[in-house]
């Protein structure tokens, strides 16, 4: 060995003793000390949904406060970044950072961050974490519900994914700290037998759990042998009514007929014979009693259904982990009805919805919805009939044409080789011609927008007056359509009037397989490689460098809460079943369109002007809210119902399907889904006994900005939608059968 080969020999042995410590310090943090994560409820969360993540870490230091980034994919496939609150690292061992998952199998790579440098980074991968469920996957909670059967107890419809059920149960440690991670929750049965722990913290005011139930959930409380410090004073049950002495309850014929178990007659039902002797605290107080013992629904209330806000809160005087409600082989089909879970009405229009489904290339009315925000002023998608056309014409003219001009004209086959490279700059030219004057050069939004009011202002629904709570009374929703005919990168943010604090801007997925769909595989929808990552805020309020792709357009969605309109003035009560009597007044808001929704009927209002007194009494009859949302007209000699057309682009139809699905018939009269939007169906709202003004106003409650300006442009005229929650006096009322 030469003297220069030692040297260099020498040189690298050096140089790597060197720097394989630097080495190996750089790469530990990515494997060691981010050491695992915990997603969701138990590992239960749904696509296209807020959702707590969890990052555990051990052994890291930092000069400063400290923040994780988790980057996971979006809907459309492209990677978005979300940021955690700071935190002292010595003083906890996890963060907790609000993501929004789109692609069932995306990574999720982690990194930890102080104000100097990255402190540490892992990319985990399936199967690391559990996969997700579909977005139309029904979900439930349970604390301590004692019940690991009930599951498999709830009635499923075969071959339906879409209407499967998971219920998880929950540890206390574990209930995620962030009302927006409840999002995707359908239901959370509370059975109160914890001797030290009683659920009601979970419902204190503020509280998560509590933020979720009033913005729209459904929570069912079972409690009797801790009933008393259930309903104690200052509790949030305590609002809804009160307990008075025990009554016995001899048998449960009552729940058997309010489970509705199809096939089971009573007199066969085991289950409803049973002998009890089981003294049962008696309720109390107002709301709906939908199941009772008794020859009156007062003398033993069994469920009461009460509004909270846009939510319901059911209250059952027994315990789900004792009898006789534990072991009852039927009590799935009692845990449907407690959170008005239709299963048997979607099962025989399955076959519909599929079909539906093959047609339109989506199977849920947040798809019909997209597609109606899909079209802006001025842009004019290229039709079919046109591309076939040029595409004709250009073979034609490279093929016949070209053979007849170089062979019968010209006489020369070398001239070939300029006729050709003439055809085809041309028609290249005419095709990018074609796409520009189509697509303009201009962003496009379209806006559809959502005020609700609850006019209790955040009071229960009961007869013995209103208690108010520490939250607002109004909810927004808006969805957004951007489109671009350019590939662009945008810095979004929401801007209210007033402004609010609780503001929420992200991106919105198209449940389903279809192509654009979330359940589907692939990672991008984008034609070229994945564009870089884009950012959401820490408070979720805004969007840095969105991108979006050549002539495409991409759907948001944003909530936000804040006094959005001026409250009127409305005094009604129910003189008969379906029938009100009374004013109503608006101030500083004229309502076009206006409908009024009670119970089963309806009042068309069609223009509330702002100051003007609208009167209704007995002499004005209310038609059925079928007539309308089903358009209900005569055809010979019946009355039948106009089927529902998927591919209306009609925003105010489309709505009215999304915000009172129930009450048209569900997916049995649409033949979709409202599994995306359903905490926006206030149907339960009209079987407690609410009544609700809904109507179209000039009111533009939000705007997209494009960093400091307004994306919108003055042709981009949104449309907002304003509905009223009106509690009326009617005492308890009775909907057992």
């Amino acid at each position: 060995m030469t003297r220069f080969a030692l040297a260099r020999t020498l040189v690298a042995a050096l140089a790597a003793l060197a720097l394989s410590p630097v080495s190996a310090r750089a790469a530990e943090p990515a494997t060691a000390q981010i050491e695992q994560l915990e997603i969701g409820f138990n590992g239960r969360y749904k696509l296209g949904y807020w959702t707590s993540l969890r990052v555990i870490y051990a052994g890291l230091t930092a000069s400063g406060p400290a923040w994780a980034e988790a980057t996971v994919l979006d809907g459309d496939g492209v990677p978005a970044v979300y940021r955690s609150a700071e935190q002292d690292l010595s003083r906890h061992a996890s963060f907790e950072i609000l993501i929004k998952p789109g692609r069932p199998n995306g990574p999720i790579t982690i990194e930890v961050h102080d104000a100097v440098r990255p402190l540490a980074r892992r990319t985990f991968a399936p199967p690391e974490f559990p996969p997700a469920l579909p977005s139309s996957r029904f979900l439930y909670l349970t604390l301590l519900a004692n019940d690991e059967a009930l599951g498999k107890a709830l009635p499923q419809v075969p071959h339906d994914e879409a209407l499967k059920a998971d219920i998880v149960s929950m540890g206390l440690n574990k209930w995620p700290s962030a009302a927006a991670a409840y999002d995707a929750v359908d239901g959370i049965l509370l059975n109160d037998i914890d001797p030290v722990f009683p659920v009601t913290n979970l419902l204190l005011p503020g509280a998560p759990v509590e933020q979720w139930l009033a913005r729209g959930g459904k929570v069912v409380v079972c409690a009797r042998a801790q009933a008393a410090r259930t309903f104690a004073a200052g509790t949030l049950l305590s609002r809804l009514g009160k307990l008075a002495e025990p009554v016995p309850l001899h048998r449960p014929a009552a729940l058997a007929r309010f489970a509705a178990v199809p096939g089971r007659e009573e007199s066969s039902n085991t289950f409803a014979q049973q002998t009890l002797e089981l003294a049962v605290p008696r309720w109390t107080g107002g709301g709906q009693i939908a199941a009772f013992e008794g020859l009156r629904p007062t003398d033993l209330p069994l469920v009461v259904q009460n509004a909270y806000g846009l939510g319901e809160l059911t209250y059952v005087p027994l315990d789900w982990g004792s009898p006789p409600l534990a072991g009852w082989a039927d009590r799935g089909y009692f845990f449907n009805r407690l959170f008005r879970r239709e299963v048997n009405r979607s099962e025989r229009k399955a076959d519909l919805a599929a079909a539906s489904f093959a047609q339109t290339g989506y199977d849920d009315l947040a798809g019909q919805l997209r597609r109606a925000l899909d079209e802006f002023p001025g842009v004019t998608p290229i039709p079919f009939w046109s591309i076939a056309l040029l595409v004709g014409l250009f073979i034609a003219v490279i093929g016949p044409l070209d053979y007849w001009l170089v062979h019968r004209v010209l006489r020369r086959m070398r001239a070939a080789w300029i006729t050709l490279p003439i055809s085809l700059v041309v028609f290249s030219g005419l095709a990018v011609w074609l796409a520009k004057a189509d697509k303009g050069t201009q962003v496009h939004v379209r806006q559809a927008d959502l005020i609700d009011v609850d006019l209790a202002d955040g009071a229960l629904a009961s007869g013995e007056g209103e208690s108010s709570v520490s939250r607002s009374n109004q909810r927004g929703t808006s969805w957004f359509q951007v489109f671009s005919p350019h590939q662009t990168e945008l810095n979004l943010s929401l801007h209210t009037a007033p402004p609010t604090a609780a503001t929420q801007l992200a991106w919105l997925g198209l449940p389903g397989t279809s192509l654009g769909g979330m359940d589907i595989a692939e990672t991008s929808l984008f034609s070229a490689e994945v564009p870089a990552a884009y950012a959401f805020d820490a408070p979720r309020r805004s969007l840095r460098q969105f991108p979006i792709g050549v002539s495409s357009s991409r759907a948001l969605t944003a909530e936000y809460e804040a006094p959005l309109v001026a409250l009127p003035k409305i005094d009604l009560r129910r003189v008969a079943e379906g029938q009100l009597a009374g004013s109503i007044t608006l101030r500083d808001l004229t309502l076009d369109d206006a409908i009024l929704f009670y119970e089963k009927s309806l009042y068309l209002l069609h223009r509330l002007q702002a100051g003007e007194t609208w009167s209704v009494d007995l002499e004005r009859e209310p038609a059925s809210n079928e007539s309308y949302l089903n358009r209900r007209h005569l055809q010979g000699e019946k009355i039948v119902a106009t089927p529902y057309d998927p591919f209306d682009t009609d925003l105010r139809r489309i709505l009215d399907m999304i915000l009172f699905y129930d009450a048209a018939g569900g997916r049995g009269y649409t033949h979709l889904f409202n599994r995306y939007f359903n905490k926006l169906d206030l149907s339960g709202q009209l079987h407690l006994g609410r009544a609700i003004l809904i109507g179209r106003a000039d009111l533009h409650p939000v705007q997209l900005h494009n960093g400091d300006q307004p994306l919108a442009r003055p042709d981009d005229q949104p449309i907002t939608f304003v509905r009223f929650i009106i509690n009326v006096p009617a005492g308890a009322r009775s909907a057992a059968p």
